[in-house]
Formats: structure tokens, C-alpha cells, sequence
């Protein structure tokens, strides 16, 4: 999924400022009914996608 994410900053390129412009924030996926991709209902979910968008993030800015 990792590499999925990546690629899809590295060819939508209108989507890379909206990305940088979270700055150093940690990114939350809002996705009330997912507790492994986002936060779930109750926030208690374990937010993959958000960690992915991070760690994208790092690398689209070097």
C-alpha cells in the first residue's frame, strides 16, 4: 500500500501541495466505520492510511 500511495503522489501532481501543506501534522484518515485503515468511530482505530500519507509526505519533500 506503501508503494500504491507513493505512486499515486508522483503522478497526480496537484495532490502533492495539498499533501505538503499539512506540514509536520500527523494525518488522521476520518473513516468512522474503518479501525484499521483510519480512526475509527471512537478514534481508537490504528490509522494505516494516515501513517502512510506521513511517511509519503517525508519523502515527496526530500
Amino acid at each position: 500500500m506503501d508503494e500504491a500511495v507513493l505512486k499515486k503522489f508522483q503522478t497526480h501532481q496537484e495532490l502533492v501541495s495539498m499533501l505538503v501543506s499539512t506540514g509536520a501534522e500527523d494525518i488522521l484518515e476520518n473513516a468512522p466505520g474503518d479501525y484499521y485503515w483510519g480512526y475509527g468511530k471512537d478514534r481508537s482505530g490504528q490509522n494505516k492510511l494516515g501513517e502512510i500519507l506521513v511517511k509519503v509526505r517525508s519523502k515527496i519533500e526530500m
